[in-house]
């Protein structure tokens, strides 16, 4: 484990600075009053959404405060265009993050995920994926169409008890 300052300092620990420190530094200096975790990962089941560059919808009640999990515009790993798309994209999710965390799709490469602390992000990080999980065993078992109409069936039943018995 490495402790850096925002502008990328090691102040303690021995190693290098991740791949894709600019993306990790960045999200922290510009969203660090909505969060402070971020994480970029390579869940297994979530690597079939990064593999296709397909967005990942929720199929769990667990799932539904961070809506369809997003995916980018293509920009190589590494690189500064993929650090602006990332940090752009957060400029949306603000209010999840500070609720929880919300993540995004980086297509062929990973997932990118802030939450409003590192427990939290760690957290989503396998709601994610135990989501992705369950669609993909659920389109293999069921097939798209009865996925597609479960999907339906659990956003109104969430949407009409949100609205009828939450503030």
């Amino acid at each position: 484990v490495l402790v850096v300052d925002l502008g990328g300092k090691i102040l303690d620990g021995k190693g290098t600075l991740s791949r894709e420190s600019n993306i990790h530094l960045g999200l922290l200096r510009k969203f660090n009053a909505y969060g402070t975790g971020v994480i970029h990962a390579h869940p297994r089941n979530m690597m079939v959404f990064v593999a296709m560059a397909q967005e990942m919808p929720p199929v769990l009640e667990a799932n539904m405060k961070y809506g369809v999990v997003p995916c980018l515009d293509y920009a190589p790993a590494t690189t500064i265009p993929l650090s602006k798309i990332v940090i752009g994209a957060f400029e949306n999710l603000t209010d999840k993050v500070a609720n929880h965390a919300a993540g995004v799709i980086a297509p062929w490469h990973g997932l990118f995920l802030m939450g409003k602390d590192i427990d939290a992000a760690f957290d989503a990080v396998e709601r994610f994926d135990t989501n992705a999980y369950c669609y993909l065993m659920a389109r293999q078992a069921f097939g798209q169409d009865a996925l597609a109409q479960k999907g339906v069936a659990l956003g109104e039943a969430y949407t009409s008890f949100k609205d009828s018995h939450l503030e």
